[in-house]
C-alpha cells in the first residue's frame, strides 16, 4: 500500500510560505523595479494562482509557473527566487522527474544562502529528501531531513517541523521500527492539531495507517485511511483525495472484499488523470493489477501492471519498481511463461536488495542517533554555562550584597525621618493617581458601551473585522453603529403623535444600517469626550429627527457641535466616514469628511471621494456631499482614520502613509475577516517595533 507517497508528490507544498508583505515598505538595492510593495503582491498572487492549480490543473500550474518566471526576469526581484524555486522543484516532482526537481530545489538553497533566509532554505533541503526517497536512497533521504530539521528548530517553525517529523517517521516506518515511526508521527500530530493544520492533519493520518498496514494490522489501518480521506475531502484536495481512494482500494482487496475495492481504485485512477499525476497513476495501475489477479484476470492485470512498470522506470522508483516486478512475475507464472517470470523475480530481489540493506539500516540508524546526540550535547552545554554563571552570580552577589547592608544600615538612621516624610507623600500621590484611573477607567467603560459592539455589525455584515487600538486608556477614534427598522403604514396611523407630513411623508418598508469610523478631535481623556459628544450627535441626528440622509446627519452633528463647543473659537469636531446600507433595496450611500473609504473590487483599488473639510467649526462650512457607490458581493470596503498610516517606525523610523496602508490592503482583501485582522494588527506591531504609538487606530473591513 502506497500510503506514505503523497509525502513526496503534493504536499511539501504546505511547507513552503510565500512572501507577504515583508518588502512592502522598504526599497531593496538588488532590485531593478521603481516599486517592491507592487512586485511583492503581484508575486505573491501569481505564487497563489500557481499553488491552488498544482491541487487540480497541472497544466494550468505548468502555465502559472512560467508567467511567475517572466515577471521575476523582468522585475529584477531577486529576493523571490529561493521560493519560486522552490515552487519549481514541487511542479517536476509532481510529474515524476526528481533530477529536474532535485536541480531547482539546489538552485533554490543557493539564492537562500545569499539572502539569508534560513526557512526557505530548511524547506529546500526538505524537498531534496523527497527527490532522494523517491530514488530509493534513504540515507541520503534522512540526511536531507535532519539538515532541514536543524534550521526549522533555530528558528522554531513548528509548522514545517510538523512536516519533517512525519517525514522521519516514514523513514522509521521502512526500516520497521514501528515504535519509533508512530512515535514520530504522533509528535506530528500534537503540532498540527496546535496550528490547526487541516492538510498536515490528513497527511498525519494516512502516515499512522501506513505503520499500522506494515505490521499487518488492517481494520486499524482502515480505519486512518477513513479518516485521512474524509479530511482530504473537507479541504477539496484533489491529491490528497486521489491516493486515499488508492489506499481504500488495497485494503479492500486485502479484506477479501473485491467489489469495494475495484470501486475505489477506479475512483482514485479517475481523480489521478485528471490531475494528470504521472507517480499517482502508476500507484493506481499497480492497485488495479493486484486486484485483478486476484480475481483471477491475468491479462487485464499485466496490461496495469506494465503501465505502472513504464512510469516507474522513467522516474527511477526503484522501491515500487521492485514490488512491480514481483507482480509480474507472479502473472507470468499463473499464465506459465516460466522464462519471464524468472526474470522479473530476479530483478524484484536485485531492486529489493539494492534498497535496504544491513549496512543502509545500520548508517540510517548511526546518522539519526548522531543527531541526537549533537542536539543533546548543545543542550547540555547550555546548561553547564548556565549553572556556571548561577554559581559566579551566587558568589559575586553575596560579596555585593555584604557590601549594600554595610551601606544601608550605614544610613539608615539619617534617612529614616526624610524617608517617613516621603512615604507619606508618595501615598497621597498614589492616592490620587488612583482616583483619576479609576475615573479614567470607568469612562473608557462608558465609552466602550457607546460604541458599536462588533457582533452587531457581524449580524448585518458576518465577513467584517474591526481594529480597535486606542493610543491611551481611552480614544478619540470610536466606531458607531445602529440600525433603523421602521415597520408598516398602519403602526405610524396608530402613533397619535403622527402628523399628517409624516403621513405623507412616509415610505415603507424601511431598513437602514449605518457604520461610522470618526477620528474626533484630541486623543486620550480630551479626545474621549469628543468621541462620546459625537456620537450623542449622530444618535440624536437619526433616532430623534428621523435624518436618513448620511450628508444630513452630518449637517446635524456639525450645527450642533458649533452651537455647543465652537461659540468661544474653538474648532473641536470630528474627520470620519458615514454609510448607509439600504438592507430592503441593496444600495450604499455615504459621506465623507476629510477622511476616504477605500473600495477594492475586482482586485483594484479604487479610492472614492471625501469632502476636504471636518464635522465641526473649520475653514470651509460648505454642505456635504452624499454619495451613491455601486458594489458588487464580494468587494471589500475599508473605513480606517489616520492613525495607521501617521505611525511612525521601519528600519528609517518614517511614517507608514497612506499608500503602503491602500497596497497592504489590496495584498490582503481575498483573505477571511479574521485573518485580515491578524495580519494588520501584525504589520502595525513589527513597523512600530520599539516606537511609541502615536495616535489612535481604527480600521474596519466589510466584504459587501
Amino acid at each position: 500500500m502506497k500510503i506514505k507517497k503523497h509525502i513526496i508528490l503534493f504536499f511539501k507544498a504546505t511547507l513552503c510560505s510565500f512572501l507577504l508583505f515583508n518588502y512592502s515598505c522598504e526599497n531593496s538595492s538588488d532590485t531593478k523595479s521603481s516599486s517592491p510593495a507592487q512586485d511583492s503582491i503581484t508575486i505573491f498572487n501569481l505564487t497563489k494562482e500557481y499553488k491552488l492549480a498544482l491541487r487540480s490543473d497541472i497544466k494550468k500550474a505548468y502555465e502559472a509557473i512560467n508567467r511567475l518566471e517572466h515577471y521575476i526576469d523582468s522585475s529584477g526581484y531577486k529576493k523571490a527566487l529561493p521560493t519560486f524555486y522552490m515552487n519549481k522543484a514541487k511542479y517536476y516532482l509532481s510529474r515524476g522527474d526528481n533530477d529536474s526537481s532535485e536541480y531547482f530545489n539546489k538552485k533554490a538553497i543557493e539564492w537562500a544562502k545569499k539572502f539569508g533566509n534560513l526557512k526557505a532554505e530548511a524547506n529546500a533541503y526538505g524537498n531534496l529528501g523527497n527527490s532522494a526517497y523517491n530514488k530509493g536512497d534513504l540515507v541520503t533521504t534522512l540526511d536531507y531531513f535532519l539538515k532541514s530539521e536543524k534550521l526549522l528548530e533555530a528558528i522554531n517553525d513548528k509548522w514545517d517541523i510538523a512536516t519533517t517529523t512525519g517525514n522521519i517517521g516514514v523513514l522509521y516506518c521502512d526500516m520497521k521500527d514501528y515504535k519509533g515511526a508512530m512515535s514520530q508521527h504522533k509528535k506530528a500530530i500534537a503540532l498540527r492539531t496546535e496550528l490547526k493544520d487541516t492538510m498536515g492533519l490528513a497527511l498525519s493520518y494516512g502516515n499512522i495507517a501506513n505503520v499500522y498496514y506494515a505490521q499487518g494490522k488492517k481494520m486499524e489501518a482502515l480505519t486512518w485511511v477513513r479518516k485521512s480521506y474524509e479530511t482530504y475531502k473537507s479541504a477539496h484536495s484533489k491529491p490528497g483525495m486521489g491516493f486515499t481512494l488508492g489506499n481504500l482500494a488495497t485494503l479492500y482487496k486485502e479484506t477479501n472484499r473485491l467489489d469495494s475495492a475495484i470501486y475505489f481504485c477506479e475512483s482514485s485512477l479517475k481523480v489521478r488523470t485528471e490531475m494528470e499525476d504521472i507517480p499517482g497513476i502508476a500507484d493506481a495501475c499497480s492497485t488495479m493489477g493486484d486486484i485483478l489477479l486476484e480475481q483471477g484476470k491475468t491479462d487485464e492485470a499485466l496490461s496495469f501492471v506494465k503501465k505502472a512498470k513504464d512510469i516507474y522506470q522513467q522516474t527511477s522508483n526503484l522501491a515500487e519498481l521492485s514490488k512491480t516486478e514481483q507482480r509480474l512475475s507472479i502473472i507470468y507464472s499463473q499464465k506459465q511463461q516460466h522464462e519471464p517470470a524468472l526474470e522479473s523475480y530476479l530483478k524484484h530481489i536485485r531492486y529489493r536488495d539494492s534498497l535496504l540493506n544491513n549496512d543502509k539500516v545500520n548508517e540510517l540508524n548511526k546518522k539519526y542517533m548522531t543527531f541526537e546526540f549533537e542536539k543533546k550535547e548543545a543542550l547540555n552545554k547550555k546548561e553547564l554555562e548556565k549553572q556556571k554563571l548561577i554559581r559566579n552570580g551566587i558568589f559575586y552577589g553575596a560579596g555585593l550584597l555584604l557590601i549594600l547592608v554595610f551601606l544601608m544600615h550605614r544610613n539608615f538612621r539619617n534617612k529614616k525621618k526624610a524617608n517617613l516624610e516621603l512615604s507619606h507623600q508618595k501615598h497621597i500621590i498614589e492616592e490620587k493617581q488612583k482616583e483619576i484611573l479609576d475615573s479614567i477607567e470607568y469612562a473608557k467603560q462608558i465609552q466602550r458601551a457607546l460604541i458599536a459592539n462588533h457582533e452587531m455589525v457581524n449580524q448585518t455584515i458576518p465577513d467584517s473585522f474591526v481594529m480597535f487600538k486606542p493610543k491611551d486608556i481611552v480614544s478619540g477614534d470610536f466606531y458607531w453603529a445602529t440600525n433603523i427598522v421602521q415597520n408598516d403604514l398602519n403602526s405610524l396611523k396608530s402613533d397619535q403623535s403622527a402628523t399628517p407630513d409624516d403621513l405623507n411623508n412616509f415610505k415603507q418598508p424601511l431598513n437602514l444600517f449605518y457604520l461610522a469610523v470618526c477620528d474626533s478631535t484630541g486623543h486620550g481623556v480630551p479626545g474621549a469626550f469628543m468621541s462620546l459628544l459625537n456620537i450623542s450627535f449622530m444618535n440624536e441626528a437619526i433616532i430623534e429627527k428621523n435624518i436618513t440622509d448620511p450628508a444630513g446627519i452630518f449637517e446635524y452633528v456639525r450645527k450642533k457641535l458649533i452651537e455647543n463647543i465652537s461659540q468661544s473659537g474653538r474648532q473641536d469636531g470630528m474627520d470620519g466616514i458615514l454609510i448607509c446600507i439600504d438592507v430592503q433595496n441593496n444600495t450604499l450611500t455615504y459621506c465623507a469628511a476629510n477622511n476616504s473609504p477605500l473600495l477594492i473590487s475586482d482586485n483594484k483599488i479604487i479610492s472614492l471621494p471625501a469632502d476636504k473639510m471636518p464635522v465641526g467649526k473649520g475653514e470651509k462650512t460648505d454642505t456635504f456631499t452624499a454619495h451613491s457607490i455601486h458594489v458588487k458581493k464580494g468587494d471589500v470596503l475599508y473605513l480606517y482614520t489616520d492613525g495607521y498610516a501617521d505611525q511612525f517606525g521601519g528600519v528609517k523610523g518614517k511614517k507608514f502613509k497612506y499608500k503602503h496602508l491602500e497596497n497592504l490592503l489590496l495584498s490582503i482583501h481575498p483573505l477571511p475577516a479574521h485573518e485580515q485582522k491578524s495580519m494588520l494588527e501584525k504589520n502595525f506591531e513589527d513597523w512600530k517595533g520599539g516606537l511609541e504609538q502615536v495616535d489612535d487606530v481604527c480600521i474596519i473591513g466589510i466584504r459587501l
